[in-house]
């Protein structure tokens, strides 16, 4: 694997190229030419059936040529584009507001649950988690639903989860960024969060490229290209069409009033070693960029229903930061 230049923190940034035909392929690297079939409950859980999440701003949608396999799902809060190939989401979208934020109710304590509504074949399961050093890192936060239980609840699919190394980052970083996150929410009345990741390719090439908010970030592969139910009994069990790991974890926040994003991206690591002494706050502002980068790095396209000129400044462009 090639080693990038780096700065003084010993970060840089890696655009993937050929993305084409690397979102084609599975998570052990063998091209699929068909995607799995959905059950016809998907049909009572479609994306028109929570209009109300994603219509101001539009579902992600993947450039012309790049292969995918994502089937929308519904659920109280959330809408989950779920890859079926990588049998995990690529992407979630919550319309959040004060009211959701700042209710009385605390995380439950449950298991995650396989989406019933994804094809059978695609569906991750709890125990392809157990033994295999990763958390079941939740893409909408259950704290982002206060308000209600059965929202609370309702968070814990596995088309909500991602494997996301525990220690220095879903318990540490990112569950701040989720805190920051539902802060602004309290304070602004509305925004938009899409959350989601960026898939580790064996094979890809990596180059460096200029982001508009001057971020440089390193993405280190995780140890494990995939996980699955044998890491049980052996942790570096070949996962071949597992759950995919990804190099790295992104969160879209838009306020609509303002008509602002904030994007925030970071490596799916262990972040203490990194973070020493940095105010946490101050850490994660590092990881700040621009839409644009994010999706060079994913072969997606955001907020695809807003006029041209909207979409540019968005996505272009480096907003200030809404998150103190």
């Amino acid at each position: 694997m090639t080693v990038p230049p780096r700065d003084w923190r010993g970060r840089a940034l890696w655009l993937v190229a050929g993305l084409g035909a690397a979102l084609a392929s599975t998570p052990g690297g063998a091209a699929t030419d068909s995607c799995p079939k959905a059950p016809a409950s998907v049909g009572d859980h479609g994306p028109q059936t929570c209009r109300q999440i994603w219509a101001e701003i539009g579902m992600p949608e993947y450039e012309d040529g790049i292969d995918q396999c994502i089937t929308p799902i519904c659920h109280l809060g959330f809408l989950t584009g779920h890859d079926d190939r990588r049998r995990s989401p690529a992407w979630v979208i919550e319309r959040l507001t004060r009211e959701m934020v700042t209710g009385p109710n605390k995380r439950p304590d449950i298991r995650f649950i396989p989406e019933q509504h994804a094809p059978e074949e695609a569906r991750a399961q709890d125990r392809d988690y157990t033994g295999s050093g990763f958390d079941r890192g939740h893409q909408a936060a259950s704290a982002d639903f206060t308000v209600s239980p059965e929202m609370m609840e309702d968070t814990f699919v596995l088309s909500n989860a991602v494997p996301q190394q525990g220690i220095g980052f879903n318990r540490s970083v990112w569950r701040e960024l989720e805190s920051l996150t539902q802060q602004l929410a309290a304070n602004r009345g509305t925004i938009y969060v899409i959350t989601g990741t960026v898939p580790r390719e064996k094979d890809a090439v990596v180059t460096m490229e200029a982001d508009a908010c001057g971020a440089e970030i390193a993405f280190p592969y995780p140890a494990k290209a995939a996980i699955c139910e044998a890491n049980a009994e052996d942790i570096e069990a070949e996962c071949t069409g597992g759950v995919a790991v990804p190099i790295a974890l992104y969160k879209i926040i838009y306020d609509p009033a303002l008509n602002r994003v904030n994007a925030y991206l970071m490596p799916n690591i262990n972040h203490t070693p990194l973070k020493k002494r940095v105010r946490t706050i101050d850490y994660i502002q590092d990881y700040r960029t621009s839409i644009a980068t994010i999706e060079n790095l994913t072969g997606l396209k955001f907020f695809p229903d807003m006029t041209r000129r909207q979409r540019s400044i968005l996505v272009e462009g480096c907003g200030t930061t809404m998150l103190h």
